[in-house]
This record gives C-alpha cells, sequence and structure tokens, in this order.
C-alpha cells in the first residue's frame, strides 16, 4: 500500500490519503474479522457502536489519531487515581 500523507501549514500530520483499492481491502478485511465467532460474542450494545464506527469512517467523520492518544492518556491517568 502507498500511502500520502496530509499536512497543516506547519508540516504537522492531519491524515492519511490511501488508495481507493487499498480502502476497500482494509473495509473487507474488517467486514470479515467482524463475521468471526467473536464478534457473535458482543452484547448488542458493542456490535452497535462498531457499526456506528464504521459508518462514521466511510463518511470521513473521525478523530485525528493525535487527539484518540491524548484522551486515552488522561483516561489512562484519571484511573491511575482511583
Amino acid at each position: 500500500m502507498s500511502y500520502q500523507y496530509l499536512s497543516d501549514s506547519n508540516g504537522v500530520p492531519t491524515g492519511v490519503f490511501i488508495p481507493i483499492k487499498d480502502w476497500d481491502l482494509i473495509k473487507d478485511k474488517i467486514k470479515s474479522l467482524l463475521e468471526d465467532d467473536w464478534y457473535n460474542d458482543l452484547s448488542q450494545e458493542a456490535k452497535d457502536k462498531i457499526e456506528l464506527s464504521l459508518e462514521q469512517a466511510d463518511k470521513g467523520d473521525t478523530i485525528p489519531h493525535d487527539e484518540v492518544k491524548r484522551k486515552m492518556r488522561l483516561k489512562i491517568e484519571e484511573l491511575r487515581k482511583r
């Protein structure tokens, strides 16, 4: 797969462009993973969240990776304080 990294005017990476054929392969892989047995063991709530996430990703409604990492760090710090 060949990726093109998108950056803001300061050179900070803001996204990744991948060829559509690669995106289709990724989506197919995710779909096949969802069809495995472990998926059937999930609660309906978890399945609904996964489906919503995939729909959001298809629409481009995503959160930058750095933002996810920042939120995860905050959550981990919060849990450690308990």
